[in-house]
């Protein structure tokens, strides 16, 4: 990844830690601007359920073989240089 994608990954984890907060999918949210310009995400307060995933599991998420890995949020931040 370019230190661009790098720094706007962190910044995203970080948005997370700070609003204990999880990323949710659900078509029929509408599309928030500077966020998501085509509706279907938001930001919600974590619960216990989410354990450390950067997404909710809910009935519009599919969770893959692999998801817990691909979708939790690291131990070790992505680095990189301002």
């Amino acid at each position: 990844m370019c230190k661009f994608q790098l720094g706007a990954l962190r910044d995203f984890y970080d948005i997370l830690r700070e609003f204990d907060s999880v990323l949710e999918y659900n078509p029929q949210v509408r599309p928030l601007p500077g966020f998501c310009f085509d509706g279907g995400f938001r930001l919600v307060t974590r619960a216990s359920a989410d354990r450390n995933l950067v997404i909710r599991m809910n009935e519009f998420t599919i969770p893959q073989e692999l998801g817990a890995e691909l979708w939790a949020i690291p131990g070790r931040m992505p680095a990189f240089m301002r």
